[in-house]
């Protein structure tokens, strides 16, 4: 038997002391296997698919960890542009119990695969590569296999979904799968994957890599070699060490930049979890966790604790579940299993069993249900992994943690909300590396408010407001952040590098990254940022997003000496050359494809800067007002934005009210009365609701209105009102019922009702007309009482 199995693994018959072994990435099937398989052949040297140059610090994996956790490998072209891979275990990993279990028997215990950074310096030297991913990759991921056409024509012919569902049929479910037999079907399963499949020519520079390592050890053991891999490259590696055709060539050097390396940092089950995170791990890691742990200690997997769990989690969330439906689901499960001819109830047939057992509605394809929720999440686990001590971490972790507890910063699990006033030295300072975490992706950190420039209020005191709480994510947000610097200001200078590279032409990005470098200070990137930027707004031609920046620039130039800027001077000038470029891409405004609402906001932001700034930067009545005259007598021009520019002029002054009285009876439409009114008020609304002229015209036009005109108008007119709030509307409400008792002294209409006892809404009092119409529209058509009414309205 021995014999047997050790011929069926290794098919080099002239290399008889190296066995190769095929895996799939997180398999307990092939976990369970390569234990075994270990325990018989006690080799020398145990030689896996992984980071090779993580080699010097390998012994860190057997610090007792929490699992999962992952290597992970970084890398910095001299460009600048940051590429990550992430080498994750779980429990239930190959890869991690041949560690293991090789340590165990006293083996050397090795990485195999190409350094990360050399896989990237490849892949830029052949620009004619599929498109990767550009910042972060799952190493441990079974992309060959699944993208096979061998797959899909067995899925077909074993009548199951996906590659996944085929992989637990032909591996995972039976309990007792020997390993020979194991070897077969892998070998089987993986060489006609590979035999259909063009392989990716970096994927083939891998394999001579691994082959190489294979041969170097060859000479250095006497014993036998067991190399473990995806068994997408077994067959490939199996033949390359058979006809050994690189041992004599030279081997490949590659001239690394400074800024690559590897280093453990923790992982999770979402991450791994292919519904949420890894898109070509398992599905449900926590369902195989379970399954591994159970069937450490019985020979086959019981369900019945899983569903046990999974309806307590369903009662926790208020979801009734009583004894009964428990019986009759687990029943549904044992029967289906065995109709599947499964030897153990497994996550479909649990999904399935469930799902027939005690969900009565129908559900679409596609769709989900709260049952369907708590089993995702039960199946996926949520497991955090955590560094043991002893382990190496980046010098950035350390430094991090140094200042948050000099600051007082330090989270915990409680959440805690603290206000931050940028006047004082202090509170500047922890402002500056809250900052900073953000930018480099922190987890527990988040800015949840502040002052607001826009408004057009000026306040003394510039304040932040910081919500801070620990999250499991913490550490590994912080070493993966290390690829960034070796220290929080290197790394978040390089985060905001590589999100201006990433922005493009983006005018609204790059003025936030802008904001972003004053507020964390640093100073050595603002003017680079600054420059950027100046040369986006000069020549482009987006008025909303031009606006945006000129919202930051605000907030800036408002608060330079309290954000300690430098080159003050320069940023003055950056900012009048966005306001003259606003106003000049407003003036020359077309029909604008994101809609009128964006360019209102950026009328808004406009006439902010001009009732803040204007004379500091020398602003001119003339040149403004002129803008927004010419913009509001352009008959081309949409009603939304000539209402805007309308209420900048009355804002200003520079026309009368009563002027408003004749630019109102030119948009009398309904399609356009309520675009007309929504840019005016959101621009003048304080003006407006003070003005009984204006507010009965419009209420007159309503009352001309007949139905389907007035039903027409409601969309648009809601959305004007909207900039009102509802004290305000309250109180234009009692105007015009004041002005219709002075119109009819003999009936006073009102009722001094305040809007807390108000209790129909806009939409109901609209659902309520329509009846009404089609009330009196039946009425008149009988020639009945009451339908000659149709059509009397009043705005009040």
């Amino acid at each position: 038997m021995e014999d047997k199995i050790f011929k069926n693994i290794s098919n080099a018959s002239n290399n008889p002391k190296v066995f190769f072994f095929p895996v799939r990435h997180h398999s307990p099937a092939a976990a369970r296997a390569v234990n075994e398989l270990i325990d018989r052949l006690q080799p020398d040297a145990v030689l896996i698919e992984g980071p090779s140059d993580f080699n010097q610090r390998i012994n860190e994996l057997f610090l007792p960890h929490r699992l999962p956790l992952a290597v992970y490998c970084y890398f910095r072209d001299s460009g600048g542009e940051r590429r990550g891979a992430f080498y994750p275990f779980i429990s239930y990993s190959p890869e991690w119990q041949a560690l293991q279990k090789g340590r165990s028997i006293g083996a050397d215990v090795l990485f195999i695969d190409m350094p990360w950074s050399h896989i990237c310096q490849m892949e830029a030297a052949k620009p004619n590569l599929p498109e990767r991913p550009v910042l972060e990759e799952q190493r441990y991921a079974d992309v060959h296999l699944r993208r096979s056409a061998y797959i899909t024509r067995l899925c077909k012919e074993m009548g199951v979904d996906d590659f996944d569902g085929l992989w637990d049929e032909l591996f995972e479910i039976d309990p007792e799968l020997p390993l020979d037999e194991y070897v077969l079907r892998a070998r089987a399963f993986c060489d006609n994957c590979r035999e259909l499949d063009i392989p990716d020519p970096i994927d083939i520079e891998r394999e001579r890599f691994m082959a190489r390592q294979i041969l170097e050890r060859m000479d250095k053991y006497k014993g036998s070699i067991l190399v473990v891999t995806g068994g997408y490259h077994t067959s490939a590696l199996e033949v390359i060490v058979t006809q050994k055709p690189v041992i004599d060539e030279p081997k490949i050097e590659i001239n690394l930049p400074a800024e690559y390396g590897c280093t453990l940092t923790p992982f999770s089950n979402e991450r791994l979890d292919s519904l949420t995170g890894y898109k070509s791990g398992m599905p449900g890691p926590g369902f195989y966790e379970f399954v591994w742990e159970d069937r450490s200690k019985n020979k086959s997997f019981d369900y019945r604790p899983l569903l046990g769990r999974l309806v307590n989690f369903l009662r926790e969330k208020g979801v009734l579940f009583s004894t009964a439906d428990l019986i009759a689901a687990g029943s549904t499960c044992r029967a289906l299993a065995d109709l599947r001819g499964h030897r153990d109830v497994w996550r479909r047939d649990i999904i399935d069993g469930l799902r027939g057992a005690l969900i009565k509605d129908d559900l679409a394809r596609g769709s989900t249900h709260p049952l369907l929720d708590v089993i995702s999440d039960i199946f996926r686990g949520d497991s955090i992994g955590r560094l043991a001590e002893g382990t190496t971490v980046p010098l950035l972790m350390r430094e991090i943690e140094t200042i948050l507890e000099e600051l007082g910063l330090t989270p915990t699990e409680k959440k805690r909300d603290i206000t931050l006033n940028l006047n004082r030295q202090d509170d500047r300072k922890r402002s500056r590396v809250l900052h900073c975490l953000r930018i480099i992706g922190i987890r527990g950190f988040s800015l949840a408010g502040g002052t607001e420039i826009s408004s057009g209020i000026y306040l003394a005191d510039v304040e932040e407001e910081w919500s801070i709480k620990w999250m499991p994510e913490f550490a590994s947000s912080v070493i993966e952040a290390a690829s960034f610097g070796p220290c929080l200001i290197d790394a978040a200078s390089s985060a905001l590098v590589e999100r201006a590279d990433k922005a493009g032409r983006d005018i609204k990005k790059a003025s936030q990254l802008l904001l972003d470098a004053a507020l964390a200070g640093l100073s050595g990137r603002i003017g680079k940022l600054a420059e950027r930027l100046e040369a986006m707004v000069r020549f482009g031609y987006d008025f909303p997003a031009t606006t945006m920046a000129l919202d930051n620039l605000l907030y800036l130039y408002s608060y330079n000496i309290v954000l300690e800027l430098e080159n003050r001077e320069s940023m003055t000038n950056l900012f009048l050359e966005t306001y003259r470029r606003c106003l000049y891409l407003l003036e020359n405004l077309g029909v604008s494809a994101q809609g009128d609402k964006y360019n209102v906001d950026g009328v808004r932001c406009i006439y902010a800067v001009y009732e803040r700034c204007s004379g500091a930067l020398g602003l001119t009545l003339e040149e403004t007002g002129g803008v927004f005259r010419r913009v509001k007598e352009d008959l081309a021009q949409s009603p939304m934005l000539r209402g805007a520019a309308a209420g900048v002029l009355l804002s200003l002054k520079l026309i009368e009210n009563s002027s408003m009285l004749s630019d109102l009876r030119l948009f009398y439409d309904p399609v356009l009365m309520g675009d007309y009114l929504t840019g005016l008020f959101a621009l003048a609304r304080e003006t407006i609701q003070r003005d009984r002229d204006f507010l009965s015209e419009i209420d007159q036009w309503l009352i001309e209105l007949n139905d389907d005109e007035f039903l027409e108008a409601v969309p648009s007119l809601r959305l004007a009102f909207t900039y009102f709030t509802p004290r305000e509307k309250y109180y234009l409400s009692m105007q015009l019922l004041e002005l219709k008792d002075a119109n009819n002294p003999d009936k006073s209409t009102i009722d001094h009702q305040s809007p807390e006892n108000l209790t129909v809404n806009a939409e109901q009092a609209l659902l309520a007309l329509r009846f009404e119409n089609k009330l009196y529209e039946t009425l008149s058509k009988y020639g009945l009482k009451g339908g000659t009414d149709v059509g009397k309205k009043s705005c009040s």
